[in-house]
């Protein structure tokens, strides 16, 4: 080798050594895990130039090499010593670990046999039990066999007996007997239900299904025969009770029932169904009270009292108004503001053509005075139809008011519910016209005068028709009529933004008639034990009154018939004596009337009125 190769191989393992050795991370992890990480042997970056170069870091350290290299060399002994000792254990363990996976083995295989043993013991159990149980199984399935047998051979006995009773019971017409044999043969059927394939079976199944056939024929025109009047009877007795025919039919089936019941239901409305045909002019449910009223009633009454009769008509043609619409009373308001308009063109029409003719003969031949009393008539009609219809509405309150039994009233409440309605009806229906006639007001005006005239007498003849009425139902009847009286001055301004208050001549109308019916009230809360006492607050009340007002009054009040003859003798004696004195207002009667009334004999009405009063005014 020459000496430039000699130089390079001996620089090759210079630059080796000073090389760190590299390991893996896994080879380098499992040094860590058996050696000492601070030994520099173990580190990743040991150099071995550099290893050297720290043992020998001068020249003259290089003296102790000898003893350095027996050091190195008894550490290399002691790592080797450690490598034998491990291979040795790995070798002795590795021998232990086949030994034991032989036994392991062994083990298995033993087991295996133990449980193939086990198997074929089992296996030969079971062949023994089920030798042993065959014939039990055998014995089992016969007694079965043989109970439904005896079951079913009972039940078919049972089923042909009775079909031959049922049929000479039917025969006989033994309806009592048939009726508590019937459902046991339905029940006993009901278990063959199964075995309908076999012919025999199904053949008495036809055979009861025509018996039951049978049965709804015979029941069926028994009870038409019954009830049709034509039921016979024997020794004083029917010859088939009823009620067995009942019983029988209560076991068949439901439709029979339906039958017998529809035909029944058909055989009494038969007279109906001619009255109420399609081709009659009253023939629905809802103009019933249309045929009593122009049918029976006016024939009845017309044999007592012509007057009756027509009154009957008068009621009928008043309820049979319909309420009107929004719509309907809508086109009302506009027919009438558009027969305002025209009755005011044709005048102004009128004028204007006179003036235009100069010539005065011709003002003869331009006369519209029929065409605006024509106007004025629709308006007038326009108004009467918006009155009616708000009467109308008001009418069932005032029915309602006289259904109540005034006398069980036991205290003074709120009002009643009928006002409530009164209210409810009038402010919708005005409210309602006076959206409408916003601009023909005086109209407006004129449809609230109209309806306070209608509407009073009628709500006074109502209470004169609440008979009786104790004291605590006057009381009651007197706050409900205060509330009204002030529904009533209200009329025109309610539910109104401007703020206005009724016109004064309304008002006083309203007073005047309303408080008629609260005399009439305090009437009926007087007492009567001193006829001439009453006879004078009646008087002064009602100046106006006549002696067939003060009966109804002397109603109100429960008084017995002997002491009314006596009571309305002092009071037609009194009013011939003050006939000079009819002449007085209402409100002086009114007045008069307190004046009496608060006298000494009568504190005790005194102080009831005056604690209602107070009651009216807290509430309202």
């Amino acid at each position: 080798m020459s000496d430039s190769e000699e130089q390079k191989q001996k620089w090759l393992r210079m630059m080796h050594l000073q090389t760190p050795v590299r390991f893996s991370e896994t080879v380098q992890s499992a040094l860590d895990s058996v050696a000492d990480p601070e030994d520099p042997f173990n580190k990743p970056d040991f150099c071995v130039l550099s290893y050297i170069n720290h043992l020998f870091p001068t020249e003259p350290s290089l003296g102790h090499i000898g003893q350095v290299m027996a050091d190195v060399q008894r550490q290399i002994n002691q790592v080797d010593q450690e490598i034998s000792e491990i291979l040795e254990r790995q070798s002795v363990a590795q021998l232990d670990s086949e030994a034991l996976l032989q036994q392991t083995k062994q083990a298995m295989r033993e087991l295996f046999a133990q449980i193939m043993d086990i198997k074929r013991q089992t296996d030969m159990s079971e062949t023994t039990v089920k030798e042993i149980t065959r014939d039990i199984r055998q014995l089992d399935l016969a007694k079965k066999n043989l109970t439904a047998s005896i079951t079913t051979l009972n039940h078919l006995h049972m089923l042909v007996s009775g079909l031959e009773s049922l049929e000479s019971f039917v025969k006989t017409k033994n309806f009592r007997d048939i009726s508590n044999l019937l459902p046991g043969i339905q029940n006993v059927l009901e278990h063959f239900s199964q075995y309908m394939t076999v012919p025999q079976i199904k053949a008495l199944s036809d055979q009861v299904n025509s018996i039951r056939t049978e049965l709804a024929d015979l029941t069926t025109a028994e009870l038409k025969r019954y009830f049709s009047g034509g039921f016979k009877k024997a020794s004083g007795q029917q010859s088939v009770p009823i009620g067995d025919v009942c019983l029988v039919l209560s076991v068949l089936d439901q439709e029979v029932r339906d039958g017998l019941i529809g035909w029944l239901i058909d055989q009494q409305l038969a007279e109906y169904k001619i009255l109420f045909d399609d081709t009659q002019d009253d023939a629905w449910l809802d103009k019933i009270d249309l045929r009593c009223l122009t049918g029976v009633l006016p024939k009845i009454a017309s044999s007592h009292s012509t007057t009756t009769a027509g009154l009957l008509q008068s009621f009928l043609k008043e309820g049979d108004m319909p309420r009107l619409s929004n719509d309907e009373i809508y086109l009302v308001c506009c027919v009438l503001i558009t027969a305002e308009f025209c009755a005011e063109t044709s005048h102004q029409l009128q004028e204007k053509l006179k003036e235009k003719a100069g010539d005065l003969a011709l003002h003869e031949a331009f006369d519209f005075t029929s065409e605006r009393e024509m106007f004025h008539g629709v308006v007038s009609s326009c108004v009467q139809v918006l009155v009616q219809d708000l009467e109308s509405a008001c009418e069932p309150a005032l029915q309602t008011m006289t259904k109540m039994q005034w006398a069980n009233v036991d205290s003074v409440g709120d009002e009643s519910r009928y006002v409530a309605s009164i209210r409810q009806h009038g402010r919708q229906c005005v409210v309602r016209i006076r959206d409408c006639l916003g601009q023909a007001r005086k109209y407006f005006m004129q449809f609230c005068f109209r309806f306070v005239n209608a509407f009073v007498p009628k709500f006074i003849n109502a209470i004169l028709r609440c008979r009786p009425v104790s004291v605590t139902g006057a009381e009651q009847l007197l706050l409900d009529t205060h509330a009204l009286k002030t529904e009533l001055v209200n009329l025109p301004v309610l539910e109104s933004a401007a703020g206005r208050k009724p016109p004064e001549a309304f008002t006083k109308l309203v007073i005047k008639g309303m408080t008629k019916a609260e005399m009439i009230l305090k009437l009926v809360m007087a007492p009567v034990d001193e006829p001439g006492t009453f006879v004078e607050h009646y008087i002064n009340f009602l100046p106006e009154s006549d002696v067939v007002e003060f009966q109804k009054i002397l109603d109100m009040k429960s008084v017995r018939k002997n002491e009314q003859t006596t009571i309305m003798d002092i009071f037609r004696e009194k009013k011939a004596a003050l006939d000079s004195n009819n002449d007085l207002s209402a409100d002086g009667g009114v007045a008069s009337g307190d004046a009496v009334l608060s006298s000494g004999d009568n504190s005790n009405l005194d102080s009831r009125i005056r604690k209602l009063e107070k009651l009216v005014k807290k509430r309202f």
